[in-house]
């Protein structure tokens, strides 16, 4: 009986659907396409935040918000500057596994600058340390469209993440 219940608790935790979860943490930043950008600043260090909306037994509707500072690196680039990343996107969970990938859409803003459309994607992997908390791993590709060069940036993540509603008893 013991070990069909260690199935059945196994099974579910792949479970998404009805649950809620949020999460923040630390995230940098690197642009990879434009050398006048970079050549000006330095990568970018800053905070990010999630939510994701259990949809089907392996994947969720999410939603995230993160910002970049960099500083200037080189005259006559004297000031830092910012960028502001928000973004919806469906994620989902290979089965039976931690592994997950994402894409996502939405708006980039360089410091006081216009916004700009952005599209992205995602692969990582989630760590559940207690019962509905999870640290999610993971490095993030972003394509911004509009801005001359159309600037694309990798980022790495390192979110906690918790469930506002779990269904597992």
């Amino acid at each position: 009986m013991v070990g069909l219940t260690g199935m059945m608790i196994h099974s579910l935790a792949f479970c998404q659907k009805g649950i809620i979860t949020i999460g923040a943490g630390p995230v940098m930043g690197f642009p990879v396409s434009n050398k006048n950008f970079s050549y000006y600043y330095k990568n970018g260090i800053g905070g990010s935040l999630q939510a994701n909306i259990g949809m089907t037994k392996l994947g969720s509707i999410t939603t995230k918000v993160f910002f970049l500072s960099m500083g200037a690196k080189k005259p006559p680039v004297t000031e830092k500057t910012s960028l502001t990343i928000i973004k919806g996107g469906y994620r989902t969970n290979f089965s039976d596994s931690r592994f997950f990938v994402d894409a996502d859409a939405g708006f980039a803003k360089y410091g006081s600058g216009n916004g700009h459309f952005v599209i992205g994607g995602t692969v990582g992997y989630s760590f559940e340390i207690s019962k509905g908390s999870y640290i999610d791993l993971f490095p993030s590709y972003s394509q911004i469209f509009g801005t001359g060069s159309n600037r694309m940036w990798l980022t790495a993540h390192v979110l906690y993440r918790f469930s506002l509603k779990n269904k597992r008893k």
